[in-house]
């Protein structure tokens, strides 16, 4: 997908280059179907209750989205590189959606009980931080510091809204993920055993992890 890189609402903010890409604030325009493919991809373990497999996911995901929560790492041939996703305290996060969204895509009987489930995955960010809710980086630009720099911008938006911590959740079933966010500073506070939902949603516990805002950021590549 080819993107205008002068029309991206906010414009670049990040300096530096990501493999020879930019970091610019929001999604480009035409740019939500690429944004959603990545998210289904990434978190398909996680999403598969709620959303199922396939196309109706993407979907769903396309329309859900909020481009104003959401930064995006763009190729200089208008490649979408990755985003990384986020979520204030009053202001929402970059995966929303409503019941009508839902029943757009699956009909009003499955959207009820879809957003049920729904309900058991959120947890709204607390006041005075900037909640992580997701890092993907396309297949071809992985290994390559994509994803650390996404971090690192993410960093810059939490201290230019005057936030003082970065917090994230990770599932028991990713340590690759964890073992990552623990090179960038972030140690974990929590842990949320999700019982009888376990195996719905495939994963045991989801471990809270957080770091405060200036805290050194490791150049270590994120996949």
């Amino acid at each position: 997908m080819q993107i205008d890189r002068g029309q991206i609402n906010g414009g670049q903010i990040y300096g530096g280059q990501i493999h020879r890409g930019q970091i610019y604030r929001g999604l480009p325009p035409g740019a939500r179907d690429a944004a959603a493919a990545l998210v289904a991809e990434a978190f398909a373990r996680k999403l598969r209750a709620p959303l199922g497999r396939g196309t109706r996911a993407q979907a769903f995901l396309a329309r859900a989205i909020d481009p104003g929560k959401v930064l995006s790492a763009v190729a200089p041939d208008g490649r979408l590189l990755g985003v990384a996703g986020y979520q204030v305290a009053g202001e929402g996060g970059f995966v929303g959606g409503t019941l009508s969204d839902l029943a757009a895509i699956y009909g009003w009987p499955s959207a009820i009980w879809r957003s049920a489930v729904f309900l058991a995955l959120h947890r709204p960010a607390p006041g005075g931080c900037l909640k992580v809710e997701t890092i993907c980086v396309a297949a071809g630009a992985r290994g390559r510091g994509v994803g650390t720099a996404l971090l690192r911008a993410l960093e810059v938006e939490a201290a230019q809204r005057g936030l003082g911590e970065l917090r994230l959740e990770v599932t028991d079933t990713n340590p690759r993920a964890q073992a990552l966010y623990q090179r960038a500073g972030f140690r974990s506070d929590r842990v949320t055993r999700m019982g009888p939902l376990g195996p719905i949603f495939g994963f045991a516990r989801v471990i809270g992890m957080r770091r405060q805002v200036g805290a050194s950021v490791s150049s270590a590549p994120a996949p």
